[in-house]
């Protein structure tokens, strides 16, 4: 069978079927669907798995609005159908997990995001979803914004009856980009993080690596939680490995929390989830076990694969923090 790339859709396509197999024997694709693919985990779980079987899975990528430029390209990846849908909207929700087998369920972008998570999970009830697989943290059940959060939202998913994986995830490595302009116009990262202190980001790249190992193979995940975090290190081996690759020194500066915090909803981001981030990087100065996770390995075992090494990753972005000539 062919792949489905390239499309868009607001009803399930007619070679869809969320079981295998038929009267005469023939195979059928497994049905799977990211909500939401408009997030950076989603997008990339969507490449991950159409990478890895875009042949034979047909993979649904729901989102808002599936013509945004971050959206689009990834309906014409093979497999993969792109669909409209409305994280609060039931009737959208419903169409796009029709014969579904196993979804895969993001952290919402929203203050409220457990009453937007549940009524997911009930869609994926009423739907026959077999099995989900839900965003969460690191930090789930602790008594801090993104804690408590998922602490709910982690609760949520058992409730459902629902066969689940949780993949708790850390800060991304990819936020180190916001350090971008301190880098290229100053040589310095400003941050209120004790540079000593280790913590375990992870790519999110990889994360979307191992949701989508997972996805394919859902049933031998069934019930199981994941830490899936990246290699330790510090704000200070940061600084270390930027000045290498770049050929430059780069200054860190500690500054106070709140000024953090003040720099994070100025470049966009709204006040309670830069009050969450600020929450994390304080675990990482106390030195929580939540945020200086000892290698759990639960990333190899998944993908067979370490994480990606920091050092690799500034390489791969290095024009990002250098000055345009």
């Amino acid at each position: 069978m062919g792949n489905c790339g390239g499309k868009n859709a607001t009803a399930p396509a007619d070679d869809e079927q969320g079981s295998s197999g038929d009267g005469d024997g023939e195979q059928k694709k497994v049905v799977v669907c990211v909500l939401d693919c408009a997030e950076s985990v989603g997008s990339a779980t969507v490449r991950a798995l159409s990478g890895k079987c875009g042949d034979t899975f047909s993979i649904r990528g729901g989102a808002k609005e599936i013509d945004k430029e971050k959206v689009a390209p990834l309906g014409e990846l093979p497999g993969v159908t792109l669909m409209t849908i409305t994280m609060t909207d039931k009737a959208s929700l419903g169409t796009a997990l029709k014969g579904v087998s196993v979804a895969f369920i993001t952290l919402a972008p929203s203050e409220d995001r457990v009453d937007v998570i549940e009524g997911a999970l009930e869609a994926c009830k009423d739907a026959g979803v077999k099995h989900v697989v839900l965003a969460s943290s690191t930090s789930a059940g602790l008594d801090i914004v993104f804690g408590k959060q998922c602490g709910e939202i982690e609760s949520k998913v058992k409730e459902s009856g629902i066969p689940c994986t949780v993949v708790r995830l850390p800060l991304f490595v990819d936020s180190y980009l916001g350090f971008k302009d301190g880098i290229v116009n100053q040589s310095k990262i400003c941050c209120p993080v004790d540079p000593q202190k280790s913590h375990c980001p992870v790519l999110v790249d990889d994360v979307g690596k191992a949701t989508s190992a997972i996805l394919s193979s859902f049933e031998k995940h069934a019930e199981k939680t994941y830490n899936l975090v990246g290699p330790r290190h510090s704000y200070g081996e940061l600084v270390d490995i930027l000045g290498e690759v770049l050929e430059r020194k780069i200054e860190y500066e500690r500054v106070p929390y709140e000024s953090s915090k003040q720099s994070l909803i100025s470049a966009g981001m709204d006040d309670w989830q830069a009050a969450g981030v600020v929450e994390v990087m304080q675990l990482i100065d106390e030195g929580a076990p939540e945020a200086d996770i000892a290698e759990t390995g639960d990333f190899k075992s998944i993908t067979g694969e370490e994480p990606t090494e920091l050092k690799i990753w500034v390489t791969s972005v290095k024009s990002e923090f250098q000055a345009a000539e």
